[in-house]
């Protein structure tokens, strides 16, 4: 067999390895997307009709394509003989010569055929065969495996379009990959209901109504929530399932034909009213019962929306043998939802009654909207004004 014949040879024998090399490539490249797609459908983060399988198709044509490009020098008789000389080493061309027998007639070049006749082209496809089938056939027995580890591989659809049905024809794969939940807040916030698509987590007020949604026999769909266990009903669109937003974080477990998703619920507690006493500035004591007229001012706050406020007094007058204490209620503030405002009164002093000795304590009241488990309510710090004894002569004078 002639040198140009081995070469020839040999050429066939590694195109036939990138072959196979490509085909092991395109394998692997399949079996990691559908291994990825499984693990996804299985964390319920990813719906069933998601057209992963087409996407693992096409990473696979790539695959196979890329590897076959990057093997087209095999193609040419010359640039294979430059890759085994490459290979080799130190034969300073002789194959890449033999191989064009027209430049080199084995007539006038015998030393030249007789190094060629003397390489090992076997050698370099050895090596090639490792490195082109050994990679790419590990990497696909270990998606074989992983993917028989969680199968099975019907979890996946090829896309929308691809269902599977049960008794009745009834699509199994409808009934809770479209999964939705509308979120009604409680009247009082005057929040906007909103729709989470495919949700994880879902967040609202505490006592907000969620109904849950999704395509497909509603009887066939159940959820247990805490050591209750709830069934969907049907609706127009498919089915649904009405569920009260709970004081208390829980998970919702939904259960249907081979299907399954988990969603928390996470209440959000609607805070008591914050109250801050701006005027009286700080505690005061007077020597002489107090003329004229004294200004309460305070700033209210809440998360979704203040009631009312209201100044409240608390007059405490005489000794141990003759205590007397008495309240007395400022003007209503009504604050039609708003989420912050400030409450101005201005009281004179006579109407108080004040007397030496007697106490005033001042504090600000403000409630919220919530008629579910509030009204909240909030409390600023209390002032106290002091009216001195005439022995207290060593008091500070206001």
């Amino acid at each position: 067999m002639t040198v140009r014949q081995r070469l020839t040879r040999a050429r066939y024998q590694l195109l036939a390895l990138i072959g196979l090399s490509a085909i092991a490539w395109a394998l692997a490249v399949l079996l990691a997307w559908l291994a990825l797609g499984l693990v996804l459908v299985r964390l319920h983060l990813l719906p069933v009709w998601f057209p992963l399988t087409l996407i693992a198709i096409a990473g696979a044509a790539a695959a196979l394509v890329w590897v076959l490009w990057r093997g087209r020098y095999a193609r040419s008789e010359e640039r294979f003989a430059l890759w085994v000389e490459e290979q080799h080493g130190g034969l300073d061309h002789a194959l890449v010569t033999v191989a064009e027998s027209s430049l080199a007639p084995v007539e006038q070049f015998p030393d030249l055929y007789r190094r060629a006749a003397e390489v090992d082209i076997a050698v370099p496809l050895r090596v090639a065969a490792r490195r082109l089938i050994g990679r790419p056939a590990l990497a696909a027995g270990l998606g074989v495996l992983l993917v028989y580890w969680l199968g099975p591989i019907d979890r996946l659809s090829l896309g929308p379009g691809d269902r599977r049905t049960g008794p009745g024809g009834i699509a199994l794969a409808d009934l809770l990959h479209d999964l939705s939940v509308r979120i009604e807040p409680p009247a009082y916030s005057r929040l906007e209901p909103s729709t989470l698509s495919l949700p994880a987590t879902v967040s609202a007020l505490v006592g907000s109504h969620l109904t849950f949604r999704g395509s497909g026999a509603g009887g066939q769909v159940t959820a247990r929530l805490g050591a209750d266990s709830l069934s969907a009903v049907p609706d127009q669109a498919g089915w649904s399932l009405p569920v009260v937003m709970p004081r208390e974080p829980v998970v919702v477990a939904f259960a249907a034909p081979d299907r399954s998703r988990l969603i928390a619920l996470v209440p959000l507690p609607d805070s008591a009213p914050a109250v801050r006493l701006r005027l009286p500035a700080s505690d005061t004591t007077y020597q002489a019962v107090p003329r004229g007229q004294l200004t309460i001012e305070a700033g209210l706050s809440d998360d979704i929306g203040l009631a009312t406020g209201q100044v409240e007094y608390l007059i405490s007058t005489g000794s141990e043998e003759d205590f007397q204490t008495r309240s007395i209620d400022g003007g209503l503030w009504r604050m039609d939802g708003a989420r912050s405002a400030t409450v101005r009164e201005t009281i004179a002093f006579d109407t108080l009654k004040l007397l030496p000795g007697s106490v005033l304590h001042i504090r600000v009241v403000a409630f919220d909207r919530n008629d579910l488990s509030g009204p909240g309510r909030g409390v600023s710090e209390t002032r106290t004004l002091r009216i001195a004894e005439p022995v207290d002569s060593s008091e500070a004078v206001a």
